[in-house]
């Protein structure tokens, strides 16, 4: 009775090692892919559009990816995604039929020929798609024509009764506000009046708050087509009147202006591509077409962790006339910085981050008339991702090898 109590317990022991054994080979079989990299996100009106780099198997070969979404951040093993959806071949997907304003967190898997998913979640990203505004007008130019007054010239028409009190004149050179007397809106062409003469060689800039609106409605949409800067400088110019109660001496309208020689022109309103030629002697075939934007911008987020900065690559603008690049940056849905001049030929930068933060990132083109582009732009949230769709796998294979040392021990005992 004794020798089939031990001959029994030998079999069983087999019987459990062999499975162990060949679950660990199956296991060293079932390689799963490589995690997921440099995923970035584009937001648009209802939707976002995924990209990311190609996946590698080490002993198959990658049929597809995941792409996981939901409104809450993964940052447990007891944290979901509220969705995923599987992406054949390919790189990139567009999320749709998302809720405009709804902040989405997003990550990416890939799948091998046999079934296998990558051990961990690439890189947590997030976005909020926004209804686009296509429509949306853009301060053009600015041409300063007396000594206290300047025209900025819009894309297109602009409500006037849009105008009052929402364009922003101010000094850079000390970062002070120079108060307008007057706003006066025709067409295209935006004039407006300071209270003050400008300081000769000082730096100025006009921002048009997002309370201007085109005759649709469409309000001037935040970033860089909402401001326009001009370095003033003094401006004489002669009147030419018969009659001495008609001269600008006599009117208090200009008087300040022409304490330098400066006045009001008869008729600042002209064309936005004409305005000021004849008075500031222009080419009327000035260059006013922005260069091309640049392409491919990604995120790299390797030195993330260790040494809190992301690396942003891109291809740059290939117009033979540009002059330089620059680079934009947002946290937290706050408003783009002033910018950051990089050089024509930049194609790489090391940016510095903070961590659990959202970052928007756009990078324009300049030519040599310094005409600049709309950009190309890329969200990424710098929220490190800590679990992973097969984060449950070492759990699993140490319950069994647990519950396998458990059964041994038991029949050790009871044969013992």
């Amino acid at each position: 009775m004794r020798f089939k109590t031990k001959s029994a317990f030998v079999l069983s022991s087999v019987a459990i090692f062999a499975i162990l054994f060949s679950s660990l080979a199956s296991a060293q079989e079932l390689i799963p892919p490589s995690d997921v990299e440099n995923i970035s996100l584009t937001p648009s009106d209802g939707s976002i559009h995924v990209k990311w780099d190609e996946a590698s198997d080490e002993d198959g070969v990658v049929i597809g990816y995941k792409v996981y979404y939901g409104t809450s951040s993964v940052q447990k093993i007891t944290d979901f995604y509220d969705d995923d959806i599987f992406v054949p071949a390919k790189t990139e997907f567009t999320l749709k039929n998302l809720t405009n304003g709804v902040k989405y967190f997003i990550a990416v898997t890939a799948l091998d020929d046999e079934e296998n998913e990558s051990e961990n979640y690439s890189i947590e990203l997030s976005a909020t798609p926004e209804k686009t505004i296509s429509d949306s007008p853009k301060v053009i130019s600015v041409e300063q024509i007396s000594n206290f007054e300047i025209a900025i010239t819009m894309s297109e028409p602009i409500n006037p009764s849009s105008i009052a009190d929402n364009f922003i004149l101010t000094n850079l050179d000390d970062d002070t506000p120079v108060e307008i007397e007057s706003i006066i809106s025709q067409d295209e062409i935006i004039l407006i009046r300071a209270l003050e003469n400008f300081n000769p060689g000082a730096n100025y800039q006009v921002l048009a708050t997002s309370a201007v609106e085109d005759l649709d409605g469409n309000p001037v949409a935040s970033g860089i087509t909402d401001t326009v800067q001009f370095v003033a400088k003094e401006i004489k110019q002669e009147v030419e009147s018969d009659d001495p109660q008609n001269s600008p001496e006599n009117d208090d309208s200009v008087q300040r202006g022409m304490e330098k020689g400066a006045y009001l022109p008869e008729n600042p309103f002209k064309n936005k591509s004409e305005v000021n030629d004849e008075s500031q002697g222009k080419n009327q075939e000035e260059d006013l077409t922005p260069p091309a934007d640049a392409k491919q911008l990604k995120i790299d987020f390797s030195a993330l962790e260790s040494e809190k900065f992301v690396i942003l690559r891109w291809q740059k603008s290939t117009d033979d006339d540009l002059s330089d690049q620059i680079l934009y940056v947002r946290e937290d849905g706050e408003k783009f910085d002033s910018g950051f001049r990089i050089g024509k030929n930049t194609q790489e930068l090391e940016l510095e981050v903070a961590l659990d933060k959202n970052y928007e990132i756009k990078i324009t083109s300049i030519d040599n008339s310094e005409n600049e582009s709309d950009g190309i732009t890329t969200q990424f949230s710098t929220t490190l991702a800590r679990t992973g769709p097969a984060s449950s796998t070492p759990i699993v294979v140490g319950l069994a090898v647990i519950l396998a040392i458990a059964v041994l021990r038991r029949r050790r005992i009871a044969v013992a």
